[in-house]
């Protein structure tokens, strides 16, 4: 990721910061609607859910610079990952479920421009998982 993704992402960010909790909602059916196998990772309160949701997107722009930062909530989630017998293939069902979430978010603004740094902090934080 270079500097000129992230600074894409930053500015783009704050066009979609105010919807997160939208698509919060949006990441969950989405997901299920792709892979109901993914549904027990979600089963308990939607709305937690949803909180961290946006919590965790917030973070993840923050360290952009350094992703690594976010090793400790990760390896949280990896590990709920193969509680329920997942590996690391389900990051790509969750990776197109991002981007459409993404989609649903930045509606008719969602362009090749702001499409790919997105993607690559996507397989930046990806490749966190399972290492």
């Amino acid at each position: 990721m270079t500097e000129a993704d992230i600074t894409v992402i930053e500015k783009s960010y704050a066009q979609i910061e105010a919807a997160l909790p939208r698509m919060a909602k949006y990441f969950f059916n989405r997901a299920n609607e792709l892979d109901s196998d993914l549904d027990p990772l979600f089963e308990e309160d939607k709305s937690k859910h949803g909180e961290a949701f946006v919590a965790l997107f917030g973070k993840a722009v923050e360290h952009l610079n350094s992703p690594e930062a976010l090793l400790p909530e990760i390896k949280k989630m990896e590990a709920k990952l193969k509680y329920y017998k997942f590996n690391e293939e389900v990051l790509n069902t969750v990776g197109v479920v991002f981007v459409d979430t993404l989609s649903f978010g930045f509606g008719n603004n969602f362009t090749q421009d702001i499409i790919d740094p997105w993607v690559k902090a996507y397989k930046t934080y990806s490749s966190l998982f399972f290492a």
